[in-house]
């Protein structure tokens, strides 16, 4: 069965099913009880797949053999218990899957559940208690608590050592003795200081006791079982893989949950990897898979760069085992965060209340491309349907950035040197002219074809507003080229050359000009005359013809010479193309370490070097450097767009859409390196952090999940890195904080471990970098406004000290329908990883979309934001009022949402057989018990 027809559908708890039965409620009929908003608010779009639960009777409305009816939410009806942090004293859950495809229908149960699983709901109690309690409830709620924790921590088995062996030491359960890790080699020793709580921390040391910067070692023979692994299957993401083998364990694999016993039953063992200093563990098949024994589990320990090396590693490998799959998850990667880099866990953490709100981000509406003026297009879209946001993340595309000065647009180019020259402004108007035609003709044939380009393919990800703006994209780009090109008064003032260089220029160009005209003077009078017939033809043709006006004249010349432009600039778009369709269909699909994978390695970091920096300069973001921390000429008022040239004024932009449209949070995007390619060394306004450009350079596991990172614009362009990130934080931070911005979206923060191959290595450099943004964060925005984004390496993750909000998968790709799936999937069972250390965000969806509704239900039980990225005009309105509330609320589930533990270890994406199952819980408590309905509603 597909995805597509099982998320959402089939949405349980851990705990086994109850008998189905046909409730009524006490004091509140179903129909009435499904007309609060509370229940609303999880079960809209979720209508007819989601039961109700309580008192140990459940039904699923359409399920096989049952007759409750429910009835359409009332979206008049009022919302007694309060919003946002007052939650409604209803629990909702879903008790039992019902598979509406094919009219089949399965039950989702498991006799092994432990009771004492129903822990995480006492969990989100203990968080955010019921309002209204008296203080004896308050005190019986906590002795629940209380007794539910020590019931799941009882549920842990112990580990010890024997005979070269990690085993379960003394339990009173049957697991007592079972291996986890045998055939220890003499290199693995145990670290006993910091093994604590039944869980052991193992260390390795390098053959021969030689220093070495990475090591691949074989740690032992891993029991047999189902597995569940996530591992980076690009720099920046991770997502779930499910193997029966350890022959088959992926690279740069971060987390490993093994199942034990039989299936459904338990125990579970976890493996993590942890970063010890300066090194950086992950999990990977052997070597030589073919000659390596059913087992062999291969751990690799790396800095990053090779003049960083040691002997030895005391604390690189986490193992633990229990019971509850949850509580052995949420247990053990806190205890790996603990040791690798500080990330507190997530309950100790706040949420940021825009969490609780609707929210509409400008990416997959504008790209880099927003402006002030289409902000408040969006926002005016949404609100005319009913939909208000209250959360507003202004993406990629409001920052001061530019490329370097060799590529950067119009600062070579004849233009820039007419202005400079102060030549007449005739002359300035041709070439202007000229100029502008040759490079949109050339975006607008290569956006044809990006358009056309797979989504999240390397080719089409380099250059997004192309992809998927198409040729609209092109136009919007031409219209801030053009205002590069023209500059501002200042730039077209300044002397930047020894006036003997100007003259020399001056003269360069005028010959230029000269020979421009004689072949314009060739095509408009293409039959030559003889010397003897000049004199003659002159004084008849003056005499005989009226003299053409000059104004005509220079109209005839620059339509030519604009036409000549434009058919310079196709030529030059469809050989780009052309190069694109080989770099599509012969490079990217070739394996790592292929002949066309090295060739290309090599002429793009050689010979093509120069023309992979400028396609990069023309058609991306990836090799621009932040110039200042102040906003582009693009937000210089409320309605500015993308050709607006006056300086900025983002107060004055943020202070008019928060009251035109009541936004109650504002974010603003920004790179952990300040933008992608860093912060411009020369740039007036930012050569005060003194930043030095550095060149990455790929670890091995990185070049074996993706490539194409050989050539990556990093890699060409090199990054600008500062020596004190902290205080460009600050200077950023404390701007946007004094603009009434609330937070901010921190992005493409593995870039920074890439570049780290340079600085002493990703693990070091990503641990400075992240101190000094957490204590940013947590200095400019109250509240903890924060989203850490692009940030799937353990780098990141485990160094997530306070900031509580992190993305769950790779970004949603609204031209790649098929994406939908594998994007949830990976949210759910990424959340399974990460939501011991931070809050998964689900990220944004179209709810005008094939896959909207997908995301919809997924997003109402995801316990994540809500949020969407529709272009203006582009809405579904009633998908939206299905999960948000008149005053721009919604009701969120408490916990972060997971797979059902009857499909941990099964994949949901390949296996044709298991659906896609998301359990999650409401705050609340109080719902009466059910009881039979002897007469229909």
């Amino acid at each position: 069965m597909s995805l597509g027809g099982a998320v959402g559908r089939a949405l349980s708890p851990p705990w086994p099913s109850p008998t189905s039965a046909s409730p009524s409620w006490r004091g509140r009929s179903v129909s009435s009880l499904y007309s609060c908003p509370a229940v609303h608010s999880h079960l809209g779009p979720l209508s007819k797949f989601v039961s109700l639960r309580t008192g140990g009777l459940a039904s699923t409305p359409g399920y096989r053999g049952t007759s409750t009816r429910i009835v359409a939410p009332n979206r008049n009806s009022k919302y007694v218990a309060g919003r946002l942090h007052q939650r409604p004293s209803l629990t909702c859950f879903s008790s039992s899957t019902a598979s509406l495809q094919n009219g089949s229908t399965s039950s989702s149960s498991s006799s092994s559940m432990q009771k004492d699983e129903v822990a995480p709901q006492l969990d989100a109690l203990h968080n955010c208690p019921p309002h209204g309690l008296s203080a004896h409830q308050l005190a019986e709620l906590k002795d629940r608590l209380d007794l539910a924790k020590a019931r799941r921590i009882a549920s842990m088995l112990p580990l010890g050592i024997r005979e070269s062996a990690v085993v379960v030491q003394e339990s009173s359960t049957a697991a007592e003795g079972t291996s986890v890790l045998s055939d220890l080699p003499s290199s693995v020793y145990l670290n006993q200081e910091a093994s604590k709580h039944g869980s052991l921390v193992l260390g390795v040391s390098a053959p021969g006791g030689q220093a070495m910067s990475l090591l691949d070692a074989v740690v032992g023979k891993l029991a047999p079982g189902r597995m569940l692994m996530s591992a980076r299957c690009k720099l920046w993401w991770m997502t779930p893989e499910w193997r029966s083998s350890t022959l088959q364990i992926p690279p740069e694999t971060q987390f490993l949950l093994v199942e034990l016993g039989p299936p459904g039953a338990g125990p579970y063992a976890l493996i993590l990897p942890l970063i010890d200093g300066d090194f950086r563990g992950t999990l990977r098949s052997p070597a030589r898979p073919h000659n390596s024994p059913e087992g062999s589990l291969t751990l690799r320990v790396e800095s990053g760069d090779n003049r960083v090396v040691a002997e030895k590693w005391d604390s690189v490998l986490h193992v633990s085992a229990g019971w509850d799959p949850y509580l052995l998850v949420e247990q053990g990667v806190q205890a790996a965060a603990r040791l690798s880099g500080g990330a507190a866990p997530r309950a100790t953490k706040l949420l940021p209340p825009s969490i609780d709100v609707f929210g509409w981000c400008t990416w997959d509406a504008f790209y880099s491309t927003v402006s002030a003026k289409g902000i408040q297009e969006g926002l005016s879209s949404l609100s005319s349907g009913g939909v208000t946001p209250g959360l507003l993340i202004i993406d990629d595309g409001w920052q001061s950035t530019d490329v370097d000065p060799p590529f950067q647009k119009g600062a070579l180019s004849p233009t820039k040197l007419a202005q400079l020259l102060h030549l007449p402004e005739s002359e300035q108007a041709l070439l202007r002219k000229t100029e502008e035609d040759f490079y949109s003709e050339s975006m607008e044939v290569l956006a044809e074809y990006a358009a056309k380009l797979p989504p999240g393919s390397s080719a089409s990800s380099s250059m997004p507003v192309l992809s998927n703006l198409g040729p609209k994209g092109a136009r919007q780009q031409q219209q801030q080229h053009q205002v590069s090109l023209q500059g501002t008064p200042a730039d077209q003032d300044q002397q930047v050359q020894p006036e003997e260089q100007l003259m020399q220029k001056r003269e360069l160009v005028q010959l230029l000009l000269d020979h421009q005209r004689e072949r314009l003077r060739l095509l408009l009078n293409p039959e030559p005359a003889s010397p003897q017939q000049d004199d003659s033809n002159t004084s008849s043709t003056s005499s005989t013809l009226a003299p053409a006006p000059q104004a005509s004249r220079e109209e005839d010349v620059l339509l030519v010479a604009r036409l000549g432009q434009k058919v310079a600039g196709w030529l030059v778009g469809l050989g780009t193309a052309a190069f694109l369709i080989f770099y599509q269909w012969v490079v990217e699909p070739s394996p790592p370490g292929s002949l066309p994978n090295r060739f290309f390695e090599a002429i793009a970091n050689g010979i093509l070097r120069p023309t992979m920096l400028s396609f990069f300069a023309e058609v991306s973001d990836f090799t621009r450097r932040l110039t200042s921390v102040r906003a582009n000429s693009k937000f210089c008022s409320p309605s500015a767009g993308p050709d607006a040239v006056m300086p900025s004024r983002m107060q004055d932009v943020v202070a008019h859409l928060r009251e035109k449209f009541g936004l109650r949070y504002i974010y603003c995007w920004h790179g952990l390196p300040a933008y992608w390619a860093g912060v411009m060394p020369d740039a007036p306004e930012v050569a005060h952090h003194a930043a030095s450009i550095v060149y990455a350079r790929p670890t091995p596991g990185v070049l074996e999940i993706e490539p194409s990172m050989a050539w990556n614009p990093a890699v060409l362009a090199g990054v600008g890195v500062l020596s004190d990130p902290a205080a460009v934080y600050h200077e950023m931070h404390t701007y946007l904080r004094d603009s009434g911005v609330d937070g901010v979206k921190v992005d493409c923060q593995a870039g920074v471990g890439l570049v780290g191959s340079a600085m002493g290595g990703g693990p070091a450099l990503s641990r400075e970098f992240h101190a000094a943004l957490e204590d940013s964060i947590a200095r400019n925005f109250q509240d903890n406004h924060a989203i850490n984004c692009m940030c799937h390496s353990t780098e990141n993750m485990y160094r997530m000290a306070g900031t509580s909000i992190a993305r769950a998968s790779d970004d949603f790709y609204p031209r790649d329908y098929a994406s939908s799936h594998p994007h949830v999937a990976a949210c759910a069972f990424n959340t399974l990883f990460m939501s011991a250390l931070v809050h998964p965000d689900w990220d944004m969806f179209h709810s005008k979309h094939p896959a909207a509704r997908l995301h919809a239900m997924a997003r109402a039980v995801s316990g994540a934001a809500v949020y969407v990225s529709d272009k203006p005009g582009q809405h579904d309105f009633e998908l939206l009022r299905s999960l948000v509330l008149a005053d721009g609320s919604t009701l969120r589930c408490v916990l972060p949402g997971r797979p059902t533990r009857d499909v941990v270890f099964s994949d949901v994406l390949r296996d044709g057989n298991t659906m896609l199952k998301i359990w999650n819980t409401n705050v609340g408590s109080g719902p009466q018990p059910s009881s039979w309905q002897r007469q229909p509603a």
